[in-house]
């Protein structure tokens, strides 16, 4: 319903700009499927978890040594 919500109030805005319609489809769309994702698989890391396993490594790293 939200997506309904947000295609409808941008849909006029975008009139004669075809790749930009192409665009916000595809961003819509991507954005349903891993909202259906998530709700099916709940167990499945969100974005924090994602950056806090890139950056983790790097954090160690940078961390000065111990005196």
């Amino acid at each position: 319903m939200a997506i309904a919500l947000i295609v409808g109030a941008e849909w006029g805005k975008l009139r004669q700009q075809t790749k930009d319609k192409w665009a916000f489809l595809w961003i819509i769309a991507i954005g349903w499927i891993l909202a259906i994702v998530l709700i099916v698989k709940t167990g499945l890391p969100g974005p924090t978890q994602f950056i806090e396993s890139v950056y983790k490594p790097l954090g160690e790293l940078l961390k000065p040594p111990p005196s």
